[in-house]
């Protein structure tokens, strides 16, 4: 199976029915998995190479279904996280974008309350 896909900038989801292989997709996208055959490139980034595989992970946003989120942090705490993960070092400048991104999913206001109090929604705006 070939597959050729061509996205420009924005949010997309992807529909299927299920076993149709959305999720392993998503995931080989996202550079979580993989895949078994063939290639992932992402504006000349290769996924075989680790380096490049680090890259796109720094630009790509992947929210699966379920959301790995840890209960107990603040959804502050938990983008600070994710943005060490994602290898913002940087402390000062990784708070900055955290800020921004509360306030771009409107959550300032909740953003020291812990995970476990947020509704559906607000977690997966959070996520």
């Amino acid at each position: 199976m070939i597959i050729d896909l061509t996205l420009t900038n924005g949010m997309f989801g992807l529909l299927g029915p299920n076993g149709a292989g959305k999720t392993t997709l998503m995931r080989i996208l996202a550079g979580i998995l993989l895949p078994t055959g063939g290639r992932v490139v992402v504006d000349t980034l290769d996924y075989r190479s680790p380096r490049d595989r680090t890259a796109v992970k720094r630009v790509l946003g992947y929210l699966p279904q379920e959301l790995g989120m840890y209960p107990d942090l603040s959804a502050r705490e938990f983008l600070d996280y994710i943005g060490i993960l994602k290898g913002l070092h940087d402390g000062p400048s990784r708070r900055r974008r955290v800020d921004a991104l509360l306030d771009q999913v409107s959550l300032v206001d909740v953003a020291n309350r812990r995970l476990r109090t947020y509704s559906g929604g607000m977690k997966r705006r959070g996520g």
